[in-house]
């Protein structure tokens, strides 16, 4: 059933006012995608470097829109990081539900962010990309570190490569400002040693505890 069926479902059955509806996907495009573009022009990865399974940017930048009528206004657009995990901690002050100890350790209350309440920004202290063993990723605010030379899981063909002019890097670890490169073409791992030194650390402490920290 396509979305619009189940928007159409929730009008014709009166529900519409007064339910909540959040639209979204697990991860980016598949394998496929590189041929599919190549082929036909369509990227489904957008702009966005990588596919499913990488670290890249394309592996997890998703859509994610909320219809709440009446809260939500429609057209709104928010450029707040924010990840799936955090719709448990949404719906629980949504409905005044209390979250069990040591459950939804990693989710955060977006409901300032959805009521455009002023709230400290970013929400999160960081996100996670990871999809394999030993190779991870981290988002902090404007910045993306990767602690390897590559966020490549899935290979690139080079044909695909050429078509879209990018190049391999020959740093140990990978950092971008996502804020002037979403693309991810201007490695800044060299420029910037202790956000390197920071954010590694910080990967490792949520790595050892095994859960990200909420503030």
């Amino acid at each position: 059933m396509g979305c619009w069926s189940v928007l159409k479902a929730l009008k014709d059955n009166g529900f519409e006012k007064n339910t909540i509806v959040i639209f979204s996907s697990d991860n980016g495009p598949e394998k496929y995608a590189f041929e599919r573009a190549e082929k036909y022009g369509h990227y489904s990865m957008g702009d966005f470097r990588g596919l499913k399974r990488d670290v890249w940017e394309g592996g997890h930048h998703i859509p994610f829109v909320i219809k709440w009528p009446g809260i939500v206004k429609a057209g709104s657009i928010s450029n707040e990081v924010i990840s799936q995990i955090d719709i448990m901690a949404t719906v629980a002050a949504i409905t005044q539900t209390k979250i069990p100890k040591g459950s939804a350790v990693d989710s955060y209350n977006l409901l300032p962010l959805i009521m455009g309440k002023k709230h400290q920004s970013p929400l999160r202290e960081a996100t996670v990309h990871n999809t394999y063993v030993g190779s991870w990723g981290l988002r902090q605010g404007k910045w993306l570190y990767i602690n390897k030379p590559t966020g490549e899981v899935t290979k690139m063909p080079e044909s695909f490569k050429k078509l879209k002019g990018y190049t391999d890097f020959k740093t140990k670890g990978l950092l971008f400002d996502m804020d002037k490169d979403p693309e991810q073409r201007v490695n800044l791992y060299e420029q910037f040693p202790e956000k390197i030194k920071e954010m590694d650390a910080l990967i490792q402490k949520y790595r050892d505890q095994g859960y990200s920290v909420i503030k």
